[in-house]
């Protein structure tokens, strides 16, 4: 896994109750970091110099320009030696430091006053909530196999763990921004 995506990899797994071994397929287990990291991967957006959004503050009847906000989210950090996360002045110059991200929510906060200059933003950005949908769709495919039982008057619904997870599923899937293909629908056509 990218260390750069430590951050991500982490609220996927929190989102998807995602262990590292919840199932196996053949000799491998799910949920590795890697594994994660791929179906981010397939939600991913490369963010090319977007104009950052100003907020002005009002401290003592003044006004501060020290908070940005992006329209993307969930962007991959950046770390000694890479350049995934770049902010831009209006010269294209790369302003390395004097403001602290917030990946997750898309905003900088710069720590002086920048007097309103503008900034562009370059970054990958993902869109999380796609990705937990199809996690939660692949555990919905492996507790599709689990059969209900019963024995000395307990009843075990192991059906209901697939249920579930298609639910997890939809409610992610609405939450995403990328489309997410679904099995085109098929009409029967009946000919009297």
């Amino acid at each position: 896994m990218r260390t750069t995506m430590a951050n991500l990899v982490t609220s996927l797994r929190e989102m998807c109750r995602a262990g590292t071994a919840d199932y196996s397929l053949g000799t491998v287990a799910y949920w590795s970091d890697d594994q994660l990291q791929t179906i981010l991967d397939r939600y991913s957006r490369k963010v090319i110099d977007e104009p950052l959004q100003v907020t002005p503050d009002n401290i003592n009847g003044t006004a501060s320009f020290t908070f940005y906000q992006s329209k993307n989210r969930f962007m991959e950090s950046t770390s000694s030696g890479t350049a995934i996360f770049i902010i831009r002045d209006s010269l294209g110059s790369a302003v390395a430091s004097g403001y602290t991200p917030n990946y997750e929510n898309g905003q900088i906060t710069f720590t002086n006053n920048t007097l309103g200059t503008a900034y562009y933003l370059t970054a990958n950005s993902f869109d999380i909530y796609a990705a937990a949908a199809d996690v939660w769709r692949s555990k919905a495919a492996d507790a599709a196999y689990a059969i209900d039982f019963s024995t000395d008057n307990h009843t075990i619904k192991r059906s209901h763990i697939a249920k579930l997870a298609l639910m997890m599923a939809d409610r992610y899937e609405a939450m995403a921004d990328s489309p997410i293909k679904e099995t085109p629908h098929v009409e029967r056509l009946d000919y009297a």
